[in-house]
Protein backbone atom coordinates (compact mmCIF):
# COMPACT_ATOMS: atom_id res chain seq x y z
CA UNK A 1 0.00 0.00 0.00
CA UNK A 2 1.28 3.46 -0.82
CA UNK A 3 2.25 5.67 2.11
CA UNK A 4 -0.12 8.46 1.08
CA UNK A 5 -3.13 6.10 1.31
CA UNK A 6 -2.40 4.89 4.86
CA UNK A 7 -4.54 6.50 7.52
CA UNK A 8 -5.49 5.66 11.10
CA UNK A 9 -9.05 6.79 10.41
CA UNK A 10 -9.65 3.75 8.19
CA UNK A 11 -8.90 1.15 10.89
CA UNK A 12 -11.57 -1.57 11.13
CA UNK A 13 -11.52 -3.32 14.49
CA UNK A 14 -12.34 -6.85 13.35
CA UNK A 15 -11.68 -6.50 9.65
CA UNK A 16 -14.26 -5.91 7.01
CA UNK A 17 -15.67 -7.13 3.77
CA UNK A 18 -15.61 -10.84 3.02
CA UNK A 19 -12.88 -11.61 5.58
CA UNK A 20 -14.09 -10.86 9.09
CA UNK A 21 -12.10 -11.96 12.12
CA UNK A 22 -13.22 -15.45 13.19
CA UNK A 23 -12.65 -14.54 16.85
CA UNK A 24 -14.82 -11.41 16.80
CA UNK A 25 -17.62 -12.77 18.99
CA UNK A 26 -15.20 -14.35 21.46
CA UNK A 27 -13.19 -11.12 21.69
CA UNK A 28 -16.27 -9.00 22.35
CA UNK A 29 -17.48 -11.49 24.96
CA UNK A 30 -14.10 -11.54 26.74
CA UNK A 31 -13.81 -7.75 26.86
CA UNK A 32 -17.42 -7.39 28.05
CA UNK A 33 -16.81 -9.93 30.84
CA UNK A 34 -13.62 -8.16 31.93
CA UNK A 35 -15.28 -4.73 32.01
CA UNK A 36 -18.26 -6.09 33.98
CA UNK A 37 -15.95 -7.73 36.53
CA UNK A 38 -13.70 -4.67 36.80
CA UNK A 39 -16.61 -2.24 37.28
CA UNK A 40 -18.63 -4.36 39.74
CA UNK A 41 -15.88 -5.90 41.90
CA UNK A 42 -13.93 -2.72 42.67
CA UNK A 43 -14.75 0.50 44.47
CA UNK A 44 -14.20 3.63 42.37
CA UNK A 45 -13.31 6.99 43.99
CA UNK A 46 -12.46 10.37 42.53
CA UNK A 47 -8.93 11.45 43.29
CA UNK A 48 -8.02 15.11 43.11
CA UNK A 49 -10.14 18.19 42.62
CA UNK A 50 -10.75 18.03 38.89
CA UNK A 51 -14.38 18.03 37.85
CA UNK A 52 -15.74 15.86 35.07
CA UNK A 53 -17.58 17.83 32.39
CA UNK A 54 -20.58 15.83 31.15
CA UNK A 55 -22.21 18.25 28.70
CA UNK A 56 -22.10 18.41 25.68
CA UNK A 57 -19.95 15.28 25.97
CA UNK A 58 -17.93 13.61 28.70
CA UNK A 59 -14.63 15.43 28.88
CA UNK A 60 -11.80 15.94 31.34
CA UNK A 61 -9.51 18.61 29.83
CA UNK A 62 -6.85 18.24 32.54
CA UNK A 63 -7.26 14.50 32.99
CA UNK A 64 -9.45 12.64 35.46
CA UNK A 65 -7.80 10.63 38.19
CA UNK A 66 -9.55 7.73 39.85
CA UNK A 67 -8.58 5.49 42.71
CA UNK A 68 -9.66 1.88 42.26
CA UNK A 69 -9.86 -0.16 45.45
CA UNK A 70 -11.00 -3.74 46.07
CA UNK A 71 -14.23 -4.12 48.07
Amino acid sequence: MEKNLESKSFFLLFGGGARHCPGKELGISEVSSFIHYFVTKYKWEEKGGEKLMVFPRVSAPKGYHLRVLPY
